[in-house]
């Protein structure tokens, strides 16, 4: 039999320094499923404007301003991408985040040479039974360390 007199053992919850972010942080506060009339507006309104990629890709769209994207489709934007500034920290605590909200991500992790540069990938993936989903990729060039994500909707595209 064990005893425990005049002992207390403490079990305490370690605070993490997480940062919650919304989806809509993730989408710039562009609304999936909205037209490009009305994604332009709103980029106006913050002051961002919106540009096409390039004609080889007409449905990537830049957000000059704001370090993202969109993906528009039929006139609707189906998919939007942002890019942070951010280390190993900020990657786990916005994985966090997401598994709290939306359960165990899918994984992949990358790493390989392209000449003499070292290209590093962890990616954590929710995609939920509709085929919307966000991705957050924590992701190393030659030692420069960012992060991105895509957030998608489940509807298609025709072209």
């Amino acid at each position: 039999m064990l005893k425990f007199s005049n002992t207390f053992v403490t079990f305490g919850l370690i605070a993490l320094p997480i940062q919650l972010f919304a989806a809509d942080e993730l989408q710039l506060g562009f609304e999936l499923g909205s037209i490009l009339p009305d994604a332009r507006a709103y980029a106006s309104a913050n002051g961002w404007a919106l540009r096409r990629l390039s004609e080889d890709l007409p449905n990537e769209w830049v957000v000059e301003g704001a370090d993202g994207g969109l993906f528009v489709c039929d006139n609707t934007v189906l998919a939007v991408r942002r890019n942070f500034e951010g280390n190993v920290d900020d990657f786990a605590s916005m994985v966090l985040e997401t598994t709290i909200a939306r359960g165990a991500p899918e994984t992949n992790i990358v790493t390989f040479l392209a000449g003499n540069v070292r290209i590093s990938n962890i990616d954590a993936r929710y995609e939920s039974e509709d085929g919307s989903g966000v991705q957050i990729q924590l992701h190393s060039t030659d030692g420069k360390v960012g992060i991105s994500t895509n957030v998608w909707s489940a509807e298609g595209c025709a072209d």
